[in-house]
């Protein structure tokens, strides 16, 4: 008999693909996409964490703001922004300039992003 084990890092690979959520931790984030925006929403209906795009050009996007409320700091979040756009990217076949300096440092740092890159 086969087992397959699934590991919480092959469970983030695979809901990260996901249309509209992605993990934190072990809990599911949803993002609103609205305004050219990814969002995500607390409890009191307040903007906690979000990535803002412009569209530069055709099929270009330009990703120039990212913003993670202090209490959810330090989680993996502002990454998983970029996951969300990054999936929204690939869906329409858009390329992504990184405006913002952390979409700016983790483009840099990371190759997961080099096909959607400019």
């Amino acid at each position: 008999m086969l087992l397959f084990r699934i590991t919480f890092f092959d469970f983030y690979l695979i809901e990260s693909y996901t249309k509209d959520r992605t993990i934190k931790g072990d809990t599911l984030m949803e993002f609103v996409q609205e305004n050219q925006a990814f969002r995500h929403y607390n409890a009191a209906g307040e903007v906690d964490a979000e990535i803002t795009y412009t569209l530069e050009e055709e099929g270009v996007i330009g990703a120039d703001h990212t913003f993670v409320d202090p209490s959810l700091r330090g989680q993996g979040v502002a990454r998983q922004l970029v996951e969300r756009l990054a999936v929204y990217a690939r869906e329409e076949n858009l390329k992504v300039r990184p405006i913002c300096s952390y979409v700016v440092e983790l483009f840099k740092k990371s190759t997961d992003y080099d096909d959607i890159k400019i």
